[in-house]
């Protein structure tokens, strides 16, 4: 039979029996959004071979259980087509939806986005999928080797449904891309970043980016975090950008802004290479160095006094 990786056939190649597994791969799906085989891989089959998850993932497609979706790309006969191109990133699909929420009692609109809503442009696409390279490299770290607890990880839809029900008005809200608590072993607070990932430039020039930071520390002087997402301990927003000086460039603009060290700025990948290299895996996310406002060191794997101060 051949396969064609971009089209679903029209019948799966063989029957598909539910395992633990795979039940683990939909709700991983669920709480990252958009996955792709090497966050699998680490949240699900330590010790496995990639090549396995890969044709499970597949597998789970064929039957409607996922959603596959591929980054567009023209061939010009000169270029090799990007490695990310060719990845492909999968959602939660209609089926495996109706599987969790038969799990666990809720409805499947409460799960996760529609299939609808996960149809994106590349660029949102790669966008949400970097949120899930950090979220799952910490999800894997924290579990495998130890160091602080990770009490809850959130990605933007979760965010968005929470001001359903806010107990406050919710015009000029900013919601995060994503977000993180942390519970260090030497302090018993737990502490919740946020995420903003910044990949392209922003639309309306720094100066935007500017207001959304003036936006962020006044929502954090006036306590809004807590009614809004239920965060009562923020220690700071994560501003990761494609490179060190796109990174210095924002981190620059804190400068403007009262508790700047409210704001932590690194890069997600090194292009040193003939390709981009990812900079949020498992094994280096706790010791990775972000500056703040004040040009701070900052690790995740650190504890220290949450205050923002100028």
């Amino acid at each position: 039979m051949l396969f064609n990786r971009y089209r679903r056939p029209a019948h799966p190649s063989g029957r598909l029996w539910i395992q633990g597994r795979d039940v683990d791969i939909l709700r991983a799906a669920a709480t990252h959004r958009f996955i792709q085989a090497e966050h699998v891989h680490g949240l699900i089959f330590r010790g496995r071979t990639l090549r396995v998850v890969q044709i499970r993932l597949r597998k789970l497609w064929e039957h409607r259980l996922l959603e596959r979706h591929f980054a567009p790309f023209a061939l010009d006969g000169i270029r090799q087509p990007p490695s990310v191109a060719a990845t492909p990133t999968y959602s939660l699909g209609a089926r495996g939806a109706e599987i969790l929420a038969r799990a666990s009692g809720q409805p499947a609109s409460s799960i996760a986005p529609t299939v609808a809503d996960n149809q994106l442009s590349s660029s949102a696409l790669a966008h949400h999928v970097t949120v899930t390279d950090l979220l799952a490299a910490l999800e894997v770290r924290c579990r495998e080797h130890g160091g602080p607890e990770l009490v809850e990880l959130r990605h933007e839809w979760p965010l968005w449904r929470a001001l359903r029900n806010a107990p406050i008005r919710t015009d000029n809200v900013i919601v995060p891309d994503g977000a993180f608590t942390l519970r260090h072993p030497a302090r018993g607070t737990a502490e919740t970043w946020y995420v903003e990932i910044v990949r392209a430039s922003v639309q309306g020039g720094n100066d935007t980016f500017r207001r959304k930071m003036l936006r962020y520390a006044e929502l954090q002087r006036a306590g809004a975090f807590a009614k809004l997402f239920g965060d009562r301990h923020v220690r700071g927003v994560l501003v990761a950008t494609p490179t060190v000086e796109r990174a210095a460039n924002l981190r620059a603009l804190s400068v403007f802004v009262p508790g700047r060290r409210f704001f932590a700025f690194s890069h997600f990948e090194d292009r040193a290479g003939a390709r981009p290299v990812k900079r949020f895996r498992p094994e280096a996310i706790l010791d990775l160095e972000w500056l703040d406002g004040a040009g701070e060191t900052v690790r995740l794997g650190a504890s220290r006094d949450g205050a923002a101060r100028d």
